[in-house]
């Protein structure tokens, strides 16, 4: 009898441990791309990953603060997914999106749901995309894109869920210019 306690004590906890829920929710700058070339474009998803699905905790709001370097990357386009890939707009009631450029080399994005909670927690994927930024690269070097600030609520919005961050760096190379000396000299008769 003992035994089956223990066991089934062990058990429980197993179950417990590797719960979805107890997994931990990350937050991930995904770039297109790596290794860049000036002027050629670029974009970076950001995306959550590990919330369970179906279930709480589900994101209802979001505030990130990106930072770049301005001297080497440049902005352009934000694209905030829509229904059904969204995970804030599940395309009932939709949500309120908003990107900004507060400071030089800061990127502010936000998305407050105005779905219901329980919508949130039954639909919400455990994966997705919460924006998309598009960038030019504009000088060569290493630019590293993080996470200035981050706020994510639950469903609720009054809970603040806790998120591992997981930032990215990009190499802009200057464009590949050697392909076209080398045809060059080899139409002008240099070997």
């Amino acid at each position: 009898m003992k035994r089956r306690i223990t066991s089934g004590l062990v058990g429980a906890c197993c179950l417990v441990l590797t719960s979805p829920a107890m997994a931990g929710v990350s937050l991930s700058l995904e770039p297109s791309a790596t290794i860049v070339t000036v002027g050629n474009a670029f974009s970076v998803d950001v995306r959550v990953s590990g919330l369970p699905s179906p279930g709480s905790p589900s994101i209802g709001a979001y505030f990130i603060d990106l930072s770049f370097t301005e001297v080497l990357l440049s902005p352009t386009v934000v694209v905030f997914p829509g229904p059904p890939t969204a995970g804030l707009d599940l395309g009932i009631f939709g949500s309120l999106r908003f990107a900004d450029f507060p400071a030089p080399g800061i990127l502010h994005l936000d998305e407050v749901s105005l779905e219901l909670p329980d919508a949130l927690v039954a639909m919400q994927p455990s994966d997705f995309t919460l924006a998309t930024v598009w960038f030019d690269p504009i000088a060569v070097g290493v630019a590293p894109l993080q996470f200035d600030y981050v706020s994510l609520s639950d469903e609720t919005g009054f809970e603040e869920i806790q998120t591992d961050l997981i930032p990215t760096t990009i190499s802009i190379v200057p464009e590949p210019r050697l392909a076209g000396v080398t045809v060059g000299l080899a139409l002008f008769g240099f070997h």
